[in-house]
């Protein structure tokens, strides 16, 4: 029988941008498409749509500011599966009125060899980053007299905007198999950007790679309790970022909530520890 997984995530834990208009996750696994394009469509049920928003660094005024809303959907021919999903990201940083808007689509083709579901993945999007920079002060305006900016003095500088589309593909894969009677694992990876677009109106300016390797499980303690661990680790360029922690799910069959859930995750980068991050849904 079918079913309808709506989970709504308030993401409430700060993360960082890996690169120019890149963004992620801390609680990474809410968003499949945003991760992995073969994991799209990889979760209980038919259907799924959830809803992340990011407020990062809200100490600052006008913080930046992340929405996305993802549809994901598994379909069938016969005894072949097919996994699809949209995705609709906005990332807004409002002193420097800058924003991404960005549309992608997911498709994957699960192989089923034996107990082993192996998922190759596909994801197109096209994105549009428009920015307008006409009120930025530059060095040649500093008035030493008032000792701030003073915008009656020429910037020596073309007032300009930007207005950017691109498109981005992205690769990937999954492998999931059982362990023992109700356990899974599942692990995959994926390279993001990999056309490498153009994101600069000055000179050239491509949008580096960014490749992901995850892993997850779900391990049953009994009937009602589950230990879902799970990392994540993304690299661009000289770049790296590690996730990883687990959920405890109760599940109350026959009740209202299917299923609670709490735990907990650490990030950090190979250079400095960076959060954590607790979790309960």
């Amino acid at each position: 029988m079918k079913k309808i997984f709506f989970p709504i995530v308030l993401m409430c834990a700060f993360t960082l941008h890996l690169a120019a208009q890149d963004v992620h996750l801390s609680q990474f696994y809410t968003n499949h498409a945003m991760v992995n394009p073969a994991l799209v469509g990889d979760r209980p049920g038919d259907n799924a749509i959830t809803m992340n928003f990011r407020n990062q660094w809200p100490e600052i005024n006008d913080p930046i500011q992340t929405g996305a809303v993802a549809f994901e959907k598994r379909m069938y021919n016969g005894l072949q599966e097919y996994q699809a999903g949209l995705l609709i990201v906005n990332d807004r940083f409002t002193p420097w009125n800058r924003n991404r808007f960005g549309v992608a689509l997911s498709f994957g083709y699960p192989l089923k060899i034996g107990k082993h579901r192996i998922t190759p993945g596909i994801q197109a999007g096209l994105y549009i980053l428009n920015g307008d920079y006409s009120d930025r002060t530059t060095p040649n305006q500093w008035n030493y007299g008032i000792g701030e900016f003073d915008q009656g003095i020429g910037s020596m500088e073309p007032d300009f905007s930007e207005n950017i589309q691109y498109p981005e593909i992205a690769l990937g894969f999954t492998h999931s198999f059982p362990l023992g009677n109700k356990n899974r694992l599942r692990w995959g990876a994926a390279v993001h950007h990999l056309n490498q677009p153009n994101i600069s109106i000055i000179d050239d300016e491509e949008l580096p790679m960014r490749y992901t390797g995850h892993l997850d499980a779900d391990l049953y303690v009994n009937d009602m309790f589950v230990m879902q661990p799970a990392v994540r680790f993304t690299r661009t360029t000289a770049t790296e970022n590690l996730v990883l922690g687990s959920r405890f799910m109760f599940k109350q069959p026959g009740s209202f909530f299917n299923a609670i859930y709490a735990g907990a995750f650490y990030r950090s980068n190979i250079d400095y520890q960076d959060a954590f991050i607790p979790v309960f849904g």
